[in-house]
């Protein structure tokens, strides 16, 4: 389903990470592990299309950088760490909604497989009481929900989640990670997450894949990362 090979990105002489290679598959979440300027999120960039790299990433045998917005969008969804302020005024159906776009005929009409598809969303992320709820009115915790269920109604075959669970309590930090992984197995979705958290990850996760600041890379499954626990903290 997705195939990154030997993966390179640099802003200008700083290097970020060197030839990463991993694959994602059907049913996995995936985490990715590491402290901040390793590369996490950039990474995540280069599979969502909003990066320029080095090497290849491809999805379903699709060379990612010759696809078009259109199509990746409906690939790949994202759940981003900050909901932008300009979506603050919008309510919480409003913006599971969005979800739907890359799926709208050209009139941008809403049909019956989009609302479908938003209220198995709702179901899914247990979010119905917060429908008419401004985003802006939410907890942390309640707009990480509300993201998650509009990439749900995305439905992309690849998931991926920058730090979603950045500035929750443990309560929710494990709510998310717990939501994450239903979507990988119920769904039959790839679900990449990065975080700091690797006790969650230990736990959640099918594999996890460890950036360090020496740009080296291990992409694990969650037996062979206990085993190199002291990697994991360095």
């Amino acid at each position: 389903m997705l195939e990154v090979e030997n993966i390179s990105l640099a802003f200008g002489q700083k290097k970020i990470f060197e030839n990463i290679s991993f694959q994602g598959l059907q049913g996995e979440l995936i985490c990715i592990l590491g402290r901040n300027g390793t590369g996490k999120s950039s990474l995540l960039q280069c599979i969502s299309g909003s990066l320029k790299f080095e090497g290849t990433i491809k999805v379903f045998q699709k060379n990612i950088q010759e696809l078009s917005a259109k199509e990746i969008s409906q690939t790949i969804s994202i759940v981003l760490p900050n909901t932008p302020t300009s979506a603050y005024a919008l309510s919480v159906f409003e913006t599971i909604l969005l979800g739907r776009t890359p799926h709208l005929n050209w009139l941008s009409q809403i049909q019956e497989k989009d609302t479908q598809a938003v209220q198995e969303a709702i179901t899914k992320t247990h979010v119905k009481a917060l429908l008419n709820k401004k985003l802006q009115n939410l907890s942390d915790g309640e707009r990480q929900r509300v993201m998650i269920a509009r990439a749900i109604a995305q439905d992309t075959p690849i998931v991926v989640a920058d730090e979603p669970t950045a500035f929750l309590d443990v309560y929710f930090r494990k709510q998310i990670l717990q939501l994450f992984q239903r979507i990988a197995k119920e769904e039959r979705k790839c679900v990449l997450v990065s975080t700091h958290e690797i006790n969650l990850a230990l736990e959640y996760a099918d594999k996890l894949l460890i950036l360090n600041n020496e740009k080296k890379h291990l992409f694990l499954n969650k037996w062979q990362a206990e085993q190199v626990w002291g990697f994991l903290e360095a």
